[in-house]
């Protein structure tokens, strides 16, 4: 199984929405993945955000699974079940590790400078063809966590992508 996940101090938004996204953008594709996490969720992540029919998957890690990791790409951080040597990819848009996950990872290590890791996630979607499979509470959680991320398209992090 492919398991899609983040950080282990907390889970905002843009890595709550993230890890859902690109695990139903890889189930597309006709790969199984599934989107957990064990980290506590923060206040990012509204009741009406956890009330939508999107949300993460009920699943155990077990010792063969292969880790996608989606917003975060500093290794102390990641969720602790996580196994380094079993990471087949990580999107991230805070920057600092690129080198790291590049001589590991190659194109599979996606770290970039922008707003959000929501803002990736949609771009992977659009680079697929399947942005039109994007459901519309698929969507409220992928624009929450772009806006949040930005804070509103304002913050210093936000670039032309968002």
């Amino acid at each position: 199984m492919i398991v899609v996940t983040s950080g282990s101090k907390y889970l905002d938004i843009d890595a709550y929405a993230g890890c859902i996204a690109y695990a139903k953008l890889l189930n597309l594709k006709g790969i199984k993945a599934k989107a957990i996490s064990s980290a506590k969720q923060n206040g990012s992540i509204t009741p009406y955000l956890l009330d939508l029919n999107v949300r993460l998957d009920k699943y155990k890690p077990v010792e063969n699974d292969k880790y996608i990791i989606i917003d975060v790409s500093n290794k102390d951080y990641f969720d602790m079940f996580v196994k380094e040597n079993n990471i087949i990819e990580i999107i991230d848009h805070h920057v600092g590790y690129e080198t790291y996950w590049k001589s590991k990872l190659g194109e599979k290590s996606k770290i970039e400078f922008v707003g959000s890791v929501a803002t990736m996630i949609v771009e992977l979607y659009e680079k697929e063809n399947l942005i039109h499979e994007i459901s519309e509470e698929l969507a409220t959680l992928l624009i929450s966590a772009i806006l949040d991320n930005t804070l509103n398209l304002k913050a210093k992090i936000t670039t032309r992508k968002g």
